[in-house]
């Protein structure tokens, strides 16, 4: 799922495996980390953006997706439905991380940006689900 430029996915061992990360060290993390009880599936955040006015000044980082406007993310379909049915003024995406790294997004202007995004990168949907 493509949303402000940046690229969203479940966490998948040929995604480690593309990155070239072990999914031993992950799942030790993962299981371990109390602050992931309520994941059934990891959503990351991928190296990749799209860059675009909405994400200037971001990097991307990889990291697993914590929750969206303070609701806890169970899987990647329920990432999904929190992104579509945002109607609060900021979109606040936060990460599993000792950092407290987030994503903070206009909800409207975020998801407007898509119509650049794709006409830019070619790009027919938002998401593959």
């Amino acid at each position: 799922m493509v949303y402000g430029g940046f690229i969203f996915s479940p966490l998948t061992y040929n995604y480690l495996a593309a990155i070239n990360l072990t999914s031993s060290n992950f799942e030790l993390f993962f299981f371990d980390n109390c602050r992931t009880k309520h994941i059934k599936e990891p959503v990351i955040v991928q190296y990749e953006i799209l860059p675009h006015e909405i994400n200037r000044g971001y990097i991307s980082h990889g990291d697993m997706v914590k929750s969206v406007n303070g609701v806890n993310v169970v899987d990647f379909a329920h990432f999904v439905k929190l992104i579509d049915a945002s109607t609060t003024p900021l979109t606040i995406i936060e990460f599993v991380d000792e950092d407290f790294k987030k994503i903070i997004l206009d909800t409207k202007q975020a998801k407007e940006s898509f119509d650049d995004i794709k006409a830019i990168y070619g790009l027919h949907t938002d998401r593959r689900l």
